[in-house]
Formats: structure tokens, sequence, C-alpha cells
């Protein structure tokens, strides 16, 4: 610090620099005192912390000499009493200056002694300003203050659930400029936000009565005059979106808007005037709304009455026009008239004049087209009779790629409130068209309007709904369950309406034939659907004779509702597939059987839950001969987020943690469903299966549905039959029990298998099915004998168990060159049968996918065991194990024999660099130890 100062009488002169210097650098890290025990005085002390991945912050600055200067240059011309008094300060005369250039933000804030909030700071800040008060003038006037950033980056605390910060400034900067003068009121301030061009930016006037703003603000400034002027220039909302992200909370947005506001008058008694454009804006929730069109908006309000003025258009051809109106009073909302009511005569018209609604992208993405006209009128808001008028007209309708309808046209009418501000809501639809039938539906309902601005429905009391169909194809609804349904048509028939209140009935009856419906996540489409839907007036609902055709499968049944207005009350259903039209079932693509058999349903609407019976008196399901390899499922995956191009600090800045589940289930809502299935007789039957199932009557299934799906119950195994590398299991009679995740049920089952030389081979699982240990299956036999000799004999026979396969000789039998070709050639068949069954289960279970397995023997009849796990696409590593020799006895007069072999062990890693060259490193351990490095081509067809 380096200031001057010189007093002459009562004149002051003072001028200096104040230098914030950085301080000295801290010495090298040195290494831990602290050792763990047994460690040398020259080993560190390593703990897990400093081996676990920690994210990096960003480095901190370097920080050299003076990080901040302040240069002050003042006079005072009359300075009087004591100087450690405020009251001298309060009444002194004179000018001063301050310049303070280029301080360095992120060396301040590491130099400061308080922690701030914010987990970045860095960038320089530059602030100047010159300050005056003359003889009677109680605040000193300012002049020439400007205050800027440059290279500003800034981040807000880390969020401990994300590790990212809360919000992220790295390409913004900031200017601030004004002044003030004391003895007139009068002020100018103007803020920019830029990047490399302006983002926004604010200036302002102000003509403010300063001695009444410092005695009562509150007062003061809704008189004080202001004239002000928000831009913001036209831009790409992505590019703005990506200047500042604020975590989970940062819209991700694209196409292009642009922002005008003017402000003039007091805040009592305003002249606002707006302009907003806007093209082809959209979110990712979806396509834009406006696709191609740009929309102008104009806003002029004048303290009283608003009027708003928009424009969507496309070239010279303007397609939609709005107007509205809204009276609304400044000194109302202010508190300066308190009888004035502070919203009044709101109104809206709007015109649609020939829209093409493939210009929607949100409808051309559902295959709508056809253009749209109509007017819709909305009057006196706020005030004793509001009133809705829409009509609107859809000439050449198109409902995805076949229904079109010459006659299309929607209504909605709200008329003005009657006694008790109660009123009826009525709309209507209707379709008429050669190929699509005609639809004809009307609801009315009761309403009042909440405020007189909100309509709102009542109860259901006099409402009423009627549908008329007449050769309708629900292949017009095919846009509106895309996603969901792949297909959905067939030819709709008849009336029904529902009335409740005064209106109460039930009535009509309805038909459906040449149904087809195909459900995304089945994949197995029905066809030839046909149903009669009768309705009585005590709210009955019959449907019979219900019927769809699968592939060669039928499925037959029927029901009956029970309805209270439009509540649900109770219900039963009927489901059959008769023998010989067994159903096949398929999910995602991939076919799973075929099955037949009888279901009942019987469901009824308690207090809080619908509770579900459901009766399987018998069940067959006949498997495929083989599932092979599962398709990829072609549902969203909840990891990915699509949005615009983002840098990776932006993309840690935005990262935002999943909905906690406490969450998801508040926002799953819905009415719980719990459903009681009682099973009879279940067959399974496939080539490599047949078992018999039962329910358990003491712990029937119990299925809660509520957010989450939680299932609890047994399911008996009576018996059954199962083939396991090519050998016959039988399963004796166990149970599977589901505890809650249908995923994962605790298993007790045993099967056996009776060997041609009269062993039993028992195989045990007691416990839940993942994960799959040790201590959870057991492999024994009757004789006992050792586990290992059990699962050689289960996976390569008894020849094999006992030494004698592939050349082996068993005791007191000597060996031939024939037998040890036979032996060779079954070793070989044997263990390509056993690699083949190992490969196939390895394949059904997911994390086990990328291994594969192959068993083999070498030419002293060892066993050979490799283990290959695909790494990517282009690496594969593997592992392989071989035995020493299985012969162990020797013939008579035979030379005898090296019976102390090692066995061998040999790791590689093969890289395919190319389509037909790879790399391939090995390391052989055990017998004939060898490291080797290959380059090889293959031929891929």
């Amino acid at each position: 610090m380096n200031v001057t100062a010189r007093l002459d009488g009562e004149a002051l002169k003072a001028d200096g620099l104040v230098r914030l210097l950085a301080p000295p650098e801290p010495p090298p890290a040195q290494a831990r005192e602290a050792q763990r025990p047994g460690a040398t005085p020259d080993e560190a002390w390593t703990t897990a912390f400093d081996t676990a991945p920690q994210q990096k912050p960003p480095p901190p600055p370097v920080c050299h000499g003076a990080i901040a200067r302040v240069l002050v240059d003042g006079n005072a011309a009359r300075l009087r009493g004591p100087l450690l008094s405020a009251r001298t300060w309060q009444t002194v005369t004179g000018s001063a200056r301050m310049d303070a250039d280029a301080w360095q933000l992120g060396c301040l804030a590491q130099a400061s002694p308080v922690p701030l909030a914010l987990s970045e700071l860095a960038g320089r800040l530059t602030a100047r300003l010159a300050v005056a008060r003359e003889a009677g003038e109680r605040l000193p006037s300012v002049r020439d203050l400007l205050v800027r950033t440059e290279g500003l980056r800034a981040a807000g605390p880390i969020d401990e659930q994300t590790g990212a910060p809360a919000w992220v400034s790295r390409k913004l900067d900031a200017r601030l400029a004004g002044d003030l003068d004391a003895k007139t009121g009068d002020a100018h301030v103007t803020l920019s936000v830029f990047d490399r061009q302006l983002v926004a930016e604010l200036s302002a006037a102000l003509d403010a009565d300063l001695p009444a703003l410092l005695a009562d603000p509150a007062a003061a400034l809704p008189r004080t005059a202001i004239a002000a002027h928000l831009r913001v220039p036209r831009r790409r909302l992505n590019d703005l979106t990506e200047l500042a992200a604020f975590g989970k909370r940062t819209p991700v947005l694209s196409g292009s808007a642009g922002l005008d506001v003017y402000f003039a008058g007091k805040l009592a008694e305003p002249r606002v005037v707006a302009r907003a454009t806007a093209a082809n804006v959209s979110g990712t929730t979806g396509p834009s709304l406006l696709g191609k069109l740009w929309v102008d908006t104009l806003l002029v309000y004048d303290g009283r009455d608003a009027a708003l003025d928009a424009y969507a258009f496309r070239g010279p051809i303007t397609y939609l026009r709005a107007k509205a109106k809204l009276g609304a009073d400044a000194a109302a909302f202010l508190g300066g008239a308190p009888s004035a009511r502070r919203f009044s005569n709101g109104s809206l018209e709007a015109k649609i004049a020939d829209l093409p609604l493939a210009e929607v992208p949100v409808l051309a993405d559902m295959q709508i087209g056809g253009e749209a006209r109509g007017e819709i009128s909305v009057r006196g808001l706020f005030e004793a009779a509001p009133e809705v008028r829409a009509h609107l007209q859809f000439p050449g309708l198109t409902l995805g790629p076949d229904a079109r309808y010459e006659t299309a046209e929607a209504s909605l009418d709200i008329a003005p409130p009657g006694g008790a501000g109660r009123t009826a809501a009525v709309a209507s639809v209707r379709l008429a068209g050669r190929d699509g039938g005609r639809l004809e539906a009307k609801a009315q309902a009761p309403m009042v309007w909440d405020a007189n601005a909100i309509p709102t429905l009542t109860d259901d009391r006099n409402a009423s709904v009627s549908l008329a169909v007449d050769r309708f194809r629900l292949r017009a609804l095919e846009p509106f369950v895309q996603g969901s349904v792949n297909r959905l048509d067939g030819t709709l028939d008849g009336e029904v309406r529902l009335g409740l209140g005064a209106q109460a009935g039930f009535s009509g009856e309805m038909r459906l034939e040449g149904g087809v419906v195909q459900v995304a996540t089945i994949g197995q489409p029905f066809e030839n659907a046909s149903f009669r839907v009768a309705a009585s007036p005590s709210g009955e609902l019959r449907i019979d004779d219900l019927r769809a055709d699968a592939g060669n499968g039928q499925v037959r049944g029927n029901a009956t509702l029970q309805m209270e207005g439009f509540a649900f009350r109770h219900a039963r259903a009927e489901l059959s597939i008769p023998r010989g039209r067994a159903l096949p079932i398929a999910l995602e693509g991939v076919p799973m059987g075929e099955v037949r058999g009888r279901v009942e349903l019987a469901a009824e609407k308690r207090a809080e839950e619908i509770a579900v019976r459901v009766d399987v008196p018998s069940l067959d399901l006949t498997l495929p001969p083989t599932i092979g390899r599962s398709v990829q499922p072609l549902g969203e995956n909840p990891d990915i987020t699509t949005s615009a191009p983002l840098s990776q600090k932006d993309y840690e800045a935005r990262r935002a943690p999943a909905e906690p589940p406490e969450q998801a289930k508040e926002s799953a809502g819905g009415t719980p469903i719990a459903m009681e299935v009682h099973l009879g007789r279940i067959g399974v039957e496939g080539d490599m299966v047949q078992a018999s199932l039962s329910g358990d009557r003491a712990h029937p299934l119990r299925i809660k549905i509520a957010g989450e799906t939680e299932i609890r119950g047994n399911v008996n195994i009576v018996s059954g039959r199962l083939e396991v590398l090519g050998k016959e299991f039988e399963i004796e009679p166990g149970v599977v029990a589901l505890q809650g995740d249908p995923s994962n049920p605790f298993l007790n089952v045993r099967a056996y298998h009776d060997t041609p030389e009269g062993t039993r081979i028992f195989i045990d699982y007691v416990g839940q099915l993942n994960p799959i240990t040790e201590d959870k299956i057991t492999f024994r036999s009757e004789p006992p004998r050792p586990e290992n000799e059990v699962i050689a004999e289960l996976l390569l026979g008894r020849e094999f168990a006992e030494g004698t396969l592939a050349g082996g000789t068993s005791a007191g039998q000597p060996a031939s060159g024939s037998g040890s070709a036979a032996g060779g050639v079954a070793a070989s068949v044997g263990t390509g049968l056993a690699s083949a069954q190992l490969n196939m289960i390895l394949q059904s279970i997911g994390p086990l996918r990328n291994f594969e397995t192959k068993l083999g023997t070498t030419e002293e009849g060892a066993l050979k065991t490799t283990v290959g796990y695909q790494l990517g696409q282009q690496v594969t590593a593997s592992a392989s194990y071989e035995a020493g020799p299985t012969g162990q006895g020797q013939g008579p007069g035979s030379g005898g024999g090296n019976t102390g072999a090692q066995a061998r062990t040999e790791v590689s890693l093969e890289w395919r660099f190319r389509r037909d060259w790879s790399v391939r490193a090995a390391m052989a351990t055990g017998a004939n130890p060898a490291t080797s490095l290959d380059l090889l081509w293959k031929h891929r067809y």
C-alpha cells in the first residue's frame, strides 16, 4: 500500500496505490510421515482413497505478484471536524476517482479468508468510478461507472448426488455502465451480457426523487419515472442454453427466438410494448409444435388494458391470427387502488386459415395430414357471463396412411353460466369418409367458471356421452396409439349412450368384425377379432362372442362389467384356448411357445384398490425346439439422453441424478391392483423339458401392482423331466417361492439321472436363483462318490471320470491302438456336445453372453478346457487349462510311461485390427512353458 495525504486547512488532497499480492507458493508436497505397519521408511503409505477414481476439479490459477490494484485520486475542498468522526465525512465536499484494472478473480477467491459458495471462479474484473459532491448536496454524484469481466468462468457448489456443480457459466461476460446526478436525480445504467456477440442488454433511465427514495422507498418508487429497453437479439436457442447450465433444470432447446421490451412511465402508470419472434422452437420432450412456421407476437399495455396480437406464417401465407385483450389495473397490483379489480373483461379471438397439418411436426410424425380451418372465441373472462365457442373443420383429413375423411369437424361450446354460476360444456366430433366409415361422438358435462376465468368440471351429474359408428375403421386410431400398438384395424358398428344423474342410463350395442391388433412388446398379431358389446340401463356391459386368431391358434371368451356412471364396480371374464388351436406366444419377436387352457377372472373395486382373482384350472405350454438368442429389445434406454452436442464440461454440468425411487412411486399414480392367482394343473412340455406344476393353496400367488410390481407365493413342482448335456434327469417334487422380486425366486428343487452302470446322480439346488453359488448347488451320487468325479461323469461320461477315455486304460486292461483311436473319437464327440450345451446355457444368461467355452482332449487323453471372453468387437481374451495325462496303469511288457507330467495353462489376447488380420499374444506356464507373438491372417466369409 502506498497512500499520500496532504491536509491544508479544510482542504484535503489524497492519492495512492493499493496492491494485493499473491501469497507465496507453498513448499512442494512432502511424503507422508505416517507409514503403514511394516513399511520401510522410503515406502509411502497409500490408502484406498488415494487409488479410488476422483473427479478432478479445475486446476487452480497460477498467481504471482500483484493480483489486484486500486488507484485512488481524491480532493476534498471542505473537511470540517475530527477525521475519525462519521459526521465529518457525511458533509465532506469534493471529488475522487478510483481505478481497479484486471483483478484476477481466481487468485482473489484463492486468497479469500472467507470460503466462497463457488466451486470454480476465474477471469478478470475491471472497475472504474468517479464520485463528486458539491456543497448542499445530500448524496454524491457518480460519473463514469464501469464494471466489466473478461474470460469469466464460474460454477456453483457441487451437488453431492451428481458430483457436478449446480450451475455453470464459462462463456458469458458482463458489462455494467452508468452514472447518477445527485442534484437532479437523473440516472442512466446499461447492463450487457455477451459471449462473442451480444446475448442480452438492459438499458434504463430514471428521474428519481432521491430524498423521497431514501425516506420511504415503497411509496416513492411507484412514482419514479422510468424508461427502459430490454433487448435479446434473435439467436439459436441451443446457443443460449449452452452458455450457462443449471443442472437438471437446464432446458435443451432448439430453434431461434428474439425479444424486445420497451417500458416508459411510472410503475403505477406504465406503458409497455413487447415483441417476440420465434421459429421451430422445440425441446427434449418431442418435435417442435411450430415446425417451420414463424410466430410473431406484439403486446401493448397502458397500465389498464393489455392487447396481444399473434401471427403464425410461412413466407407470404398467414395461417393463424389471434387477438387477445385483458383489463389489468397496475395500480390495483401495487395496492394503490384497493377497490379496483386486478383483472377484467378478457377475450380471445383466433382464426385458422387452411393450415396444413403436415406443417406441425408432432402431427406429421403421427401421419396426420389434411388442413385445418375455423374460429375460436372466448369472451367475458373475469366477468359475470364468460363463454367459449370453437368450431374447426379439417378438409382432406388423413389419419395414418390409409384412413381419409371427406368430412371432419370438431366443436366445443360452453354457454354463459345460469343460476348458481353453473353451465355445461358440449363437445362433438364428426368423421365421414368412403373408406373409413362414419363416426359421431358427443359429450356433455356440467361445469363452473373458477374465478370467472378457468372452466372447471364439477362432477358427473347430468353428464352424458354418446357414440355412433357405421362401418368405422379402427385403423384411424393407429396414429394415437403408435409406439404401444403396431397394427390396429377392424370394422366397428353400433351405437352406445351413457347418461348420469337426471340422464342416467346405459344402453346400446357395438359390434367388431375383422379386427387386427398387434402389441409392440408381444409381437404376435391377433387377427379376425370379433366381439359384441351390449349395454343395459342398469350399467351392465356384456361382451359376448369374443374371438381372435393368432397364427393357427385361437382365443375365445366373454366378460361382464358392472359400471356406476363412469366408475368401475366389478367384472367377470373367462378366456379359453381350445385344444388343437394352441395360441403362439412371442415376446419382442422371440417365439416362446404355444399355450392352451382356460383362465377365469373376477375383479372388484374396493375402497383403495382393485381386487382381482385369477383362476387357472388348466394350462398347457409347449416350448419351441429352441429359443435361440434373444433379439435386442426395442424399448428406450433410460441411461441415454439425446440433446444438443455438448462439451465434456457442459455434459458434467448438466448431468442430473435419476429420479429417487420414492418420487418414482409417487409419480406412478393410478389405483393399486391386488391380484390373487390360483393355479390348477399346469403342464410344460418341450424337447428338453417336461414338467407338471400346480399352485399352493396355502400360499397362492399374490401380485401387488402399485408403482412397482411385487409377487409373492409358491408354485409347486409336481414332477418333470429335464435333458441336460445329453442326459435325462427326473425332477422330484419341489417348490419355487416368489418373495417379492419375480426375477429372483427361491428354489428348492432336486433332479436325478440314472446312469447305465446303475449310479444315480443327484443335483440339488436350494436358495435364491441369483447369484448361483457353490453352497446352493450340490452334486452327489448313490453309491457315494467324490463330487468332482460326479461332475466329470456328468459332463464326459463314466469312462473319462475313471481315466479310460481317449486312450487311457483302466486297471488290468491293456491299451490298444484301436481302443485309443476309438476313445479319441468318443472324447471329441462328447466334449463337442458338452461345449454346445454349455454355450447355449451361457447365451441365455444376460451377464454371461460374452463368454464361450470349449471342452476337448489332448493327444494323451487329458481334458483341455478353454474359456473365451469377447472384450469388444475386435478384442478377445481366452484362457485354457490342460490336465496331466489320464493314463495311470501300464499293460504288461510296456516300457513304462511318464506318469508325472505337469498340467499346462495358457493365456492369450487377440486383437483383430483389420477384417482378415489379427495379432495374438500368448503365454503358457507348466508343461512346455512358452511366450509367443503371432501375426495371423484368416479369411472371413
